[in-house]
């Protein structure tokens, strides 16, 4: 409440009115850094029923801060990038191309932070690995669905937004991670219902047909894998 009250006196309400967000970002980082200090005082004094809190609330406000300054492609216009060249210039959003890739990057950050902190950090901060781990495969999926959902880019971009979503199922098994299972799971299904809108197959009995075979390969496929780990 004191950072909000603060950052009211630097133009809060014009950067929200505005949709200024990487400015906010820019102004919103430091709160970060006191939950932290804070998360680490409080560990040092035998107090973790307030150093985890502190320490989750300095993670929500990092992922905040990073996609908040993502918007609008602010994050690659401060980088001196641009993945514009990559799009037709008929597109509605010239920046939604460089936004959507902010975001799922940002969500490698998070994973890669989250390791850090799941192989550095003490046992109070393992509840932000867990979080940053929770929020890692949404982060990078869901801008990627949402491109494929505007239709206004390549098609190819449906395929591999499938294929990335299966992909992260697999890595569930290997790194053990719910959230990655069960966000790649939600959108294989999203993928799959884009790639037929996108083609207009859903009047054809052929595309049911393929759907439920998969479904009835991959069911059996769960049986065996479950059967071997059974019996190792």
């Amino acid at each position: 409440m004191l950072t909000l009250a603060a950052l009211g006196d630097f133009g809060l309400r014009e950067w929200i009115e505005d949709a200024d967000f990487d400015s906010l970002a820019l102004h919103l980082w430091p709160l970060a850094v006191v939950y932290s200090l804070v998360g680490g005082f409080a560990e040092r004094i035998d107090r973790s029923w307030f150093a985890r809190p502190a320490y989750v609330a300095g993670v929500l406000v990092v992922v905040a801060v990073l996609d908040f300054l993502a918007l609008d492609g602010r994050t690659f216009h401060y980088l001196g990038l641009s993945m514009q060249a990559l799009q037709a210039a008929s597109v509605s959003d010239p920046t939604l191309l460089d936004t959507l890739t902010a975001l799922a990057l940002n969500g490698m950050v998070f994973y890669a932070a989250a390791s850090l902190v799941d192989r550095y950090g003490s046992e109070r901060m393992s509840v932000a690995a867990w979080l940053l781990f929770t929020v890692t495969p949404f982060s990078v999926l869901e801008p990627l669905g949402y491109l494929s959902g505007t239709d206004e880019y390549s098609q190819k971009f449906d395929w591999l937004y499938l294929g990335l979503a299966l992909g992260i199922v697999l890595i569930s098994h290997v790194r053990q991670r719910k959230s990655f299972y069960y966000a790649g799971l939600l959108n294989t299904g999203i993928g799959l219902y884009l790639i037929a809108q996108h083609r207009d197959w859903f009047d054809k009995p052929l595309w049911a047909v393929a759907v439920i075979v998969c479904g009835l390969l991959t069911l059996a496929a769960g049986f065996e894998l479950d059967r071997r780990q059974r019996t190792r």
